[in-house]
């Protein structure tokens, strides 16, 4: 099925809900946006301590598989890191960085282009995990 094809489909879906008569009472955007986003959140948590944190990358490691680009970069390990940590049940983001913040960051790798990590967050702390080689940095407060 093509994008287009998909896009089309939800486009006469909504068109369908929207027409039916009471469908905002019944359903209001907000109300499925808040269901939504509790559900997220019911079903994933953030780690507790950075031990945890640790323990947890320590215990996914071997299966981190070793990809070259280009068919294969950054951003593909972001998404598997948060897609693996999704699977435990934790909260991990994706976060675009530029190679300034990334090089006063991390130390195993220095990179001249922008770059994609990721990210959590341990009371109140933002942690940054390079999905590469699952160095973690303490950001700070957030």
């Amino acid at each position: 099925m093509s994008w287009l094809n998909l896009i089309s489909g939800v486009i006469i879906v909504a068109i369908f809900l929207t027409s039916c008569s009471g469908i905002n009472a019944i359903y209001p955007t907000a109300t499925i946006t808040e269901t939504v986003t509790q559900k997220v959140y019911s079903e994933l948590s953030y780690f507790n301590n950075y031990g945890e944190l640790s323990g947890w990358l320590d215990s996914i490691r071997g299966e981190m598989k070793n990809y070259r680009q280009p068919e294969y970069n950054c951003v593909d390990y972001s998404w598997w890191l948060i897609d693996r940590a999704r699977q435990d049940g934790y909260f991990i983001v994706f976060h675009p960085i530029n190679p300034e913040q990334y090089n006063n960051s991390f130390t195993e790798l220095q990179l001249d282009g922008g770059h994609a990590i990721t990210a959590t967050y341990i009371n109140n702390k933002t942690y940054l995990i390079e999905p590469q080689n699952f160095e973690v940095f303490p950001k700070g407060d957030y």
